[in-house]
Order: structure tokens, then sequence, then C-alpha cells
């Protein structure tokens, strides 16, 4: 948790810039809170594990402060502005989905404390969703995950239930541009009465990502 005098920089605003993933998540263990210092700045360490290219630390440190996405430094601009108009990454496409990945399953394993077997795959096409929505206009992509950022973290602030599945599927359609998940509960709820069980939703859900997945699988074997 020290600061130094001049950059207000604690330990974890270096590490975040190249440390390996067991030293990051020591320092996490030993001292969450350090995830939430901004430096003389504004910035966070997300903000310096994002502008390093080290996407190991940009999950680690998304995971302990999901907010910090939205946290803006000192000239106004926030973490995601970063992934998306980074210097260096503007040039990398490939680096670029790789932070917005690292960012997104630091999100969702920060929010709940639920696990999905398939996250890696369903995150890695939730990530490409965004990373294709209007491929021409940088602002627009930013945004998108701004907005679905904001509101994840409303609902989770407000103490809504809301599970890794539903959450894995509310980023597909939002990334898609299409309304799919919010025409599905109250087709459930005719189906299965006015008091829907988190149990029944959370398997049509499941059934709904693995078909996800099982789509986007036939047509990258497609276009080999």
């Amino acid at each position: 948790m020290w600061k130094d005098g001049d950059d207000e920089h604690c330990p974890l605003h270096m590490a975040s810039a190249c440390a390996p993933q067991s030293t990051l998540v020591r320092m996490l263990d030993l001292a969450p809170e350090a995830a939430f210092i901004q430096d003389c700045r504004g910035l966070l360490p997300l903000s310096y594990a994002i502008s390093f290219q080290n996407t190991t630390a940009v999950e680690l440190l998304t995971k302990a402060y999901p907010q910090g996405l939205l946290v803006k430094d000192n000239n106004k601009n926030d973490p995601i502005r970063e992934i998306f108009y980074d210097e260096v990454m503007l040039f990398d496409a490939a680096l670029i989905f790789k932070t917005l990945h690292s960012s997104i399953k630091g999100l969702l394993a920060g929010l709940s404390k639920d696990s999905h077997t398939d996250l890696e795959r369903i995150t890695a096409i939730i990530s490409k969703q965004i990373f294709k929505f209007d491929h021409s206009t940088t602002i627009l992509r930013a945004s998108l995950f701004r907005e679905i950022v904001n509101k994840f973290i409303e609902k989770y602030e407000n103490g809504d239930d809301y599970n890794l599945c539903e959450m894995l599927l509310r980023l597909y359609c939002s990334a898609s541009n299409t309304t799919e998940i919010f025409y599905l509960e109250p087709c459930l709820e005719i189906v299965f009465g006015e008091y829907l069980g988190g149990c029944t939703f959370s398997m049509s859900v499941e059934y709904r990502l693995l078909n996800i997945i099982e789509r986007h699988e036939t047509s990258r074997l497609l276009n080999y």
C-alpha cells in the first residue's frame, strides 16, 4: 500500500507493467485494496497493465476491481478508452482483442461467484462480437463496451440477482446488437409461471450459450 513521493505509484502500479501472474496474485492476496489506488495522474494499476500490454494483469486487476474499468484519470479518460486508443495497440488488432478479452473475463469473474465450463470460448466469441461492432468506428466500439460494463456494475452494486450464464448471454446479445435475451424471460414466465425460478432460467440460458458456441464453431469450420 506504500506510495512513492514523486509519482504516487504503489508497488502494484509497477508490477502491473511486467510482473508474472504468480507475483500479481500474491500482491493482490496481501493487499487487494491496492487495485483501487490512483497515482498523481489518476491512473490505476489497471491502466498500467493495459499500457504495457500485460493481459494477465488486466484480467487479474479487472477481477479485483471491476468498477476500475470506468474510473477516470485526471484527463477524464478511463481504462476502456486505453484498450481501444493505446498508441501501441492502435496498430495491433490482435493485441486489442487479447486485452479486451482479458478485461471481459476479469469483469465476469469479479462480478459473479459462479463458474462456467465454456467461459474461455464464450468470452472469446463475445470479444470478437464487440471488436467487429462497427469496426470502422473505434468510438462506437469503446462506447458499446463502456455501456455494457456500466449496466453490469450497476446491477451488481444494486444487489440484483445476476448469474454468470445470464451475464454471458446479455453480453453476447448486446455485442451482437440484438435483443433476443429480453424476449426470452417473459416467454419462460408464461411457461413456468409468474415466479420464474432462477434455476429454470439458468438452465435455459445455459442451453442458449451452448447453441451460440456450436453455431460459431460451425461457422469457423465452414470458413476454413
